[in-house]
């Protein structure tokens, strides 16, 4: 898993994010502008699809400490960019992103009578973050906190100044992530990666390790192809309006609504007869489908547990006066 620090002092704040072991991911460096309530980000570093998380985590942060981050159009940062990262970056997070976009009047003054930019931006919390972002005061930082600081500037420093292209994951390798498992780090790519594999063909031996986990009922949705049967999708069901799948919370109109028909109380013994049969699914052998459902059951432990809590209890709860449900994340 990612982990975030943000070490907050009266001129800036840092945010960093990093193994639970202290290993490098990320970090950036702003500046703030008490007065106008505005945070100015000035260099970051981070590795490949980490950036995202990165300003996610200062977004959770500055809305905290009811700070709004400024248009950073003078900001350094290492090369070698994701183009969807980027992209999210240089339109310095557009309404169709994941944020809420916050004017500020057309010329807003500091002490020194320096305009600044006419936007500033709250990033709505993502809870995936949120969860992980711990805060901490330049003069109170634990030592393991001081010593993944003083690492990241080193690496900021030596990154954002070379004259050369630096592969962060090249020159400072992690373990690669596993994404049957869930093991090792996370990027966002790696997550999206185990949402991937977890809806796109492994996920009957999610819902499989689920049930044998917590006991909720699996459910799928099945289909023909060329005369075989597929399974076009696999879950559990939670109670009469949410399920739920590697992506979390789903309601249950939207469970699926393709072609082919939803089956119920499903064990098992029927998904893995059903794979043996279809001449779609070749190579499957109920050995190879044990080990599977052995990874998706180690998933759980390392990743769903970690952002959706205890899932035996996972239950929906009103927030606030909105007719929406959501999850406790923590």
């Amino acid at each position: 898993m990612i982990y975030y620090s943000a070490i907050d002092d009266s001129e800036k704040i840092e945010i960093l994010a990093h193994s639970k072991a202290g290993e490098f991911v990320g970090i950036i460096e702003a500046v703030k502008h008490a007065e106008s309530g505005l945070i100015e980000v000035k260099r970051i570093a981070s590795r490949y699809q980490t950036e995202t998380l990165l300003f996610k985590a200062l977004g959770i942060h500055a809305t905290k400490v009811d700070m709004s981050i400024m248009s950073c159009r003078g900001k350094v940062r290492n090369k070698r960019r994701d183009i969807e990262e980027e992209g999210y970056w240089n339109a310095m997070l557009s309404k169709h992103i994941d944020c809420e976009p916050q004017a500020l009047p057309d010329r807003f003054c500091m002490a020194d009578e320096k305009p600044f930019y006419n936007h500033a931006y709250k990033v709505v919390t993502d809870p995936k973050v949120d969860c992980y972002l711990t805060s901490y005061s330049s003069e109170t930082l634990p030592s393991h906190i001081l010593d993944v600081l003083d690492n990241s500037r080193s690496i900021l420093d030596y990154v954002v100044n070379s004259p050369i292209r630096v592969h962060i994951e090249d020159e400072f390798p992690l373990e690669p992530a596993d994404h049957n498992t869930g093991e090792h780090i996370l990027t966002l790519w790696d997550q999206n990666k185990i949402e991937e594999v977890y809806t796109s063909g492994k996920c009957m031996f999610l819902a499989i390790a689920l049930y044998e986990k917590f006991g909720h009922e699996i459910q799928m949705h099945i289909s023909k192809y060329q005369g075989n049967l597929i399974i076009e999708h696999a879950w559990v069901s939670l109670d009469d309006e949410y399920s739920f799948d590697v992506t979390g919370l789903i309601k249950k109109e939207k469970e699926w609504d393709g072609a082919g028909k939803t089956k119920r109380n499903v064990s098992k013994e029927q998904i893995f007869s059903l794979m043996t049969l279809s001449s779609e699914y070749d190579d499957f052998t109920k050995s190879e489908g044990e080990n599977a459902v052995k990874d998706a059951h180690r998933l759980i432990d390392n990743y769903l547990i970690n952002f959706y809590g205890e899932l035996e209890t996972l239950s929906v709860s009103r927030s606030g006066t909105s007719n929406e449900k959501s999850l406790d994340f923590c």
